[in-house]
């Protein structure tokens, strides 16, 4: 598929929130309702009505998951200690954090990677991977006690990680993988309403990131210009660079690698802000990141997508 093929709907749905947002036809309310009905209902029959009739089970794909922990854990680390050390308290830290690892990997990332062959196993992996793991740190860091020094207890970290795998795309993704594994793909009729429902998924998710990038604007929230440079070149260069080069190194796949690429590199995601103001920590930090971070980021994905496309 060409680059103007995927670019031009993507661009043009974020185009229509944008312009909704900068008329004021909808507001952060009704973004919040319709971010809620993706990530709940539509996004998820969408992918698992994928899995179920596109996936196959390829044991390659151990390579994406070794891939995605290798760039996970130093770029947590770095951003969490780098935020620490500007002053900002553990919840707060935990804001920034997250945004420097979970990616906006289902408004934007999944149309891309749904639509070029090869690619969608791979990131549906790399998906669950960030459900039960990014989901599970930003939750126990934004929930951490106030005034508390010491570890996270066995029970916070037990119940963080529980809420990410109740998450319904996660939940879906690993029962349809659990599907294909054990041969019980029900019959295409069946099927046929997830992926029908599912239709909505992204061009309503890509309307809804170009609402809140209005919204965003509007708020004139800032960060640091150290701390920015910092955060972004953590989510959209470090993670990518190492994630991606560990791929390859394991498997010598163009596609693998240029999925993990596009998975890790991609600018962080709404429910980064929608986290920290649920816990009510860090919602101007991670407002202000998602704002620039994300229009960096547009800039980077479509540099991305022009060079590896035509390969």
């Amino acid at each position: 598929m060409s680059l103007a093929a995927i670019l031009t709907p993507l661009f043009g749905a974020i185009a229509i929130g944008a312009i909704a947002g900068t008329f004021r036809l909808f507001g952060e309310a009704e973004a919040k309702v319709f971010a809620r009905f993706v990530f709940m209902i539509a996004m998820p029959l969408a992918v698992l009505a994928f899995i179920l009739t596109e996936v196959r089970l390829d044991p390659a794909h151990r390579a994406v998951i070794v891939g995605y922990f290798a760039g996970f854990l130093p770029v947590a680390l770095a951003a969490f200690l780098f935020a620490r050390a500007k002053g900002y308290d553990v919840r707060r830290a935990g804001a920034l954090t997250f945004s420097a690892v979970c990616g906006n990997s289902i408004f934007l990332g999944l149309p891309i990677a749904l639509s070029v062959p090869s690619w969608g196993s791979p990131y549906l992996l790399l998906l669950v991977c960030e459900g039960v793991v990014a989901y599970g740190l930003g939750t126990i860091l934004l929930s951490w006690p106030p005034g508390v020094s010491g570890g996270p207890s066995f029970a916070l970290i037990s119940g963080a990680l529980l809420r990410a795998l109740k998450n319904p795309l996660i939940g879906v993704t690993i029962g349809g993988f659990f599907l294909l594994a054990i041969g019980a793909v029900p019959p295409p009729i069946l099927v046929a309403p997830f992926g029908f429902v599912g239709a909505i998924a992204a061009p309503l998710g890509l309307i809804v990131l170009g609402l809140y990038l209005i919204i965003l604007i509007r708020r004139r929230i800032t960060l640091p210009l150290d701390a920015a440079i910092v955060f972004v070149s953590l989510k959209l260069g470090v993670f990518p660079a190492i994630s991606a080069s560990v791929v390859w190194l394991l498997t010598s796949e163009a596609a693998l690698t240029q999925a993990t690429a596009l998975f890790t590199g991609l600018p962080p995601a709404v429910s980064t802000l929608i986290y920290a103001a649920t816990y009510g920590a860090g919602e101007e930090e991670a407002a202000a990141l998602l704002a620039f971070s994300t229009l960096t980021g547009l800039i980077t994905l479509t540099a991305f997508l022009g060079v590896v496309l035509p390969s």
